[in-house]
């Protein structure tokens, strides 16, 4: 079963005159092009999200072992150190690349054509239009998947940093 906005896409381009067709597949493809910008950029942050929650782990497994004494303050700042952990894991599986589609079509992609007929640049035109289409809404998909991620992530990565911050405070104040 097709996809309606695909089957949309199809028809527009099947209904309007060859420079709007064109003008059509051009903004479909500037879509495309700021999408995987974006893209690139959610990757980024995301990476660079896990990096700083290591980071944060290690500090406060770092405050665990010095304040071995400090039973409590040690057990905080170990729990903080676990949830950082928690949120880069969440934040690496989030930056996983399973369905980024590239736009544009391959060559063999049209072997269909032989079936069509009389087949027409106007054919043409709509057929991209649904891939197009196609490839943009999968790439929504996946960059909200990996939004959902990171902030599932961050939320890990301030649990983690409240905790090590008590345990700092607890080791200062001098309380066991």
């Amino acid at each position: 079963m097709s996809d309606p906005l695909e089957d949309d896409a199809r028809a527009v381009l099947d209904h309007v005159d060859d420079e709007t067709a064109a003008f059509i597949i051009d903004m479909a493809l500037e879509r495309a092009r700021s999408q995987q910008g974006v893209s690139i950029a959610l990757d980024q942050r995301i990476t660079q999200a896990s990096y700083l929650q290591l980071t944060g782990a290690a500090i406060g497994a770092t405050l665990a072992g010095i304040e071995k004494g400090h039973s409590s303050a040690a057990g905080l700042a170990a729990f903080g150190s676990i949830s950082f952990v928690i949120g880069a894991v969440i934040c690496f599986r989030g930056v996983r690349s399973d369905n980024h589609q590239a736009v544009g079509l391959p060559p063999s992609w049209w072997i269909a054509v032989r079936d069509y007929g009389e087949f027409k640049l106007t054919n043409a035109r709509c057929w991209a239009a649904g891939a197009i289409e196609q490839a943009i809404n999968a790439n929504a998909a996946e960059d909200a998947r990996r939004a959902r991620a990171l902030n599932m992530s961050l939320r890990y990565s301030i649990g983690g940093a409240l905790l090590t911050c008590l345990a700092a405070f607890w080791s200062i104040s001098g309380a066991s």
